[in-house]
């Protein structure tokens, strides 16, 4: 399908659908499907729920050079419930525009792009390989929803009912939605289904906070949110900042100001984020939240969250220390390189410690010696002797690493001092 027109004035509906697994029975698949140059246009029709690319089951799609705009579902990749699953799909320079005309209904907030296998009572259908390079993201200039779709975000992928494996975002750019930019979450139970592997490789995720006075509100306004059931997420070199200078033919404005720059939330595991831009958000630049359910190896490094804030709101980490394991933080700008005074007040005698018992999770240097009353028989680095009683120690971060000073006396305090590293 090349230099085509697709304009959707009067149904609502799919402009595309590719493959099948709408109907029970359905079996085939639709295979090397290729659409270049061409344009996808719901402006001026009844609204509802409408998709300009449904993809079902399917293998090799090829979407380049498209532009998308005014349907409530740019692309939609939702297999199921019968049929086969869908593999192996890249999207290069797709632009798409969200809803940009008040709906009868009240006017939706839908997705760009959603990925979201189909709930079935026969089988568990899949999607796997799928690639966006350099693709655009943004609701309408003149968009002005009243209501929420379901997800309301820029790109949603969503493997509740299937596994969701292999989405790669390279140099995409995902802002001004009223959800978060990018939206990733799983099932969270037993084998699964997870959201694995998802890269996101440079690119702008930012100024995602979108509000009408008088009528939608916005909600998790955050650059990327990392939710239950996914895991195995890198984010690398992606500038998630709160607000940019957002730019028309017309004119130049602020955008809106986004709340968090990435949410790591309770449930996601194996997490990296590295040389990401977190500046200038609402809240946080980066939020890890183990409140209520378990958070596990996050790793955070050489991030730019600097700016107004403290070190535990510039990257804040909450939750239940049971909730929260092997989380570490280094080589942020905002966060380790501020020396900030972790406690002054010396753990038990012979208890272990670390920085995330003070709450900090980079690398911590703590200093003590024998004085006020107490004196210090041992000092021990993971369990094993110093063959000192003073000086200046330092722990890696995260929760494994630990000390332990054997003291004796009853002395107003023991001398005792960590800072943040």
């Amino acid at each position: 399908m090349l230099h085509c027109t697709v304009y959707y004035a009067s149904n609502a509906g799919t402009g595309v659908m590719l493959g099948n697994g709408s109907n029970a029975g359905d079996s085939s698949t639709a295979k090397e499907i290729f659409i270049s140059d061409s344009l996808f246009n719901a402006a001026g029709g009844p609204g509802g729920v409408t998709t300009a690319i449904h993809i079902l089951g399917s293998e090799h799609v090829r979407l380049d050079n498209c532009h998308i705009d005014t349907f409530l579902y740019g692309i939609l990749i939702a297999p199921g419930p019968y049929g086969s699953n869908a593999l192996r799909h890249t999207f290069t320079a797709v632009t798409i525009y969200g809803c940009t005309s008040a709906f009868p209904s009240g006017g939706y907030m839908g997705a760009a792009v959603l990925i979201q296998p189909q709930a079935s009572e026969t089988q568990q259908l899949d999607v796997g390989q799928i690639e966006f390079t350099s693709c655009l993201f943004e609701p309408g200039k003149s968009f002005a929803p009243t209501e929420a779709g379901p997800i309301p975000a820029g790109v949603v992928i969503d493997a509740t009912n299937g596994t969701i494996d292999t989405v790669r975002l390279i140099s995409c750019y995902s802002a001004r939605w009223a959800g978060p930019g990018l939206y990733v979450i799983g099932a969270g139970g037993g084998p699964g289904p997870y959201a694995n592997n998802i890269e996101i490789l440079g690119g702008m995720y930012a100024g995602n906070n979108y509000t009408v006075e008088g009528g939608y509100s916005a909600s998790q306004p955050y650059g990327i949110y990392v939710g239950n059931g996914a895991q195995y997420i890198r984010i690398v070199g992606t500038s998630c900042i709160g607000e940019y200078r957002y730019i028309t033919i017309g004119k130049e404005t602020e955008s809106p100001h986004q709340g968090v720059g990435v949410y790591v939330d309770g449930g996601a595991s194996n997490v990296i984020l590295g040389d990401c831009d977190v500046t200038e958000n609402a809240t946080n630049g980066i939020t890890v939240n183990g409140s209520t359910k378990a958070v596990a190896n996050v790793f955070i490094r050489d991030c730019n969250a600097s700016g107004a804030w403290a070190y535990n709101t510039a990257i804040n980490v909450s939750g239940a220390a049971s909730n929260l394991s092997n989380i570490e933080v280094t080589d942020c700008a905002g966060y380790n390189d501020l020396n900030v005074e972790l406690s002054t007040t010396g753990p038990g005698n012979n208890h272990n410690f670390n920085g995330v018992t003070y709450g900090y999770y980079g690398p911590v240097v703590f200093y003590t010696n024998s004085g006020g009353g107490f004196t210090i028989s041992a000092i021990q680095i993971q369990g094993y002797g110093t063959h000192l009683t003073s000086g200046a120690f330092t722990l890696p971060p995260g929760s494994t690493p630990y000390a332990t000073i054997t003291y004796s006396g009853a002395g107003l305090a023991l001398p005792f001092l960590m800072i943040g590293q």
